[in-house]
């Protein structure tokens, strides 16, 4: 019986190769986009999760409305007085934290005696080491002393 079913199934494919073709094409497409949605979602729900309290951490974000209030964008970029004030106003917030990431190419930055620009440098509130359990390569995070320049 499994010799017939054999020859049928070898009659099939050289009558009708193209479907079959087709069809196996349509199949392992079809998985290989189910598998990187799937991977997708993965990523997605595993953002951030390598700090410790991850789930008390939360980023603050600033939606755009036209004057007609009608929804326009969200940014990941928030006003610098928004961080204290929700620490002042929401005894739920413990702690807070600013980042600049902004290009300070023509900013003269001084260390000890040492006059310099760094390229692509980010500026962070003081609390960043208390909130991101980090390691550093010099210092501590209550007082960093850095010994040499590192390109982050």
């Amino acid at each position: 019986m499994t010799y017939y079913h054999l020859v049928l199934l070898l009659r099939i494919l050289k009558k009708r190769w193209v479907l079959v073709l087709f069809t196996f094409l349509g199949y392992g497409v079809g998985l290989a986009v189910c598998l990187i949605i799937g991977q997708k979602i993965a990523y997605e729900l595993s953002y951030d999760q390598f700090y410790p309290n991850y789930e008390r951490m939360y980023r603050v974000s600033l939606d755009h409305y036209s004057p007609h209030d009608m929804y326009q964008n969200s940014t990941a970029t928030s006003y610098f007085p928004i961080g204290p004030e929700l620490v002042t106003r929401y005894p739920e917030v413990e702690n807070m934290l600013r980042i600049l990431n902004e290009d300070m190419e023509n900013t003269p930055i001084k260390y000890k005696d040492e006059v310099f620009s760094v390229p692509n440098i980010s500026v962070i509130d003081s609390t960043f080491f208390n909130i991101f359990n980090l390691d550093m390569k010099y210092g501590s995070g209550e007082n960093p002393e850095y010994k040499e320049y590192l390109p982050f």
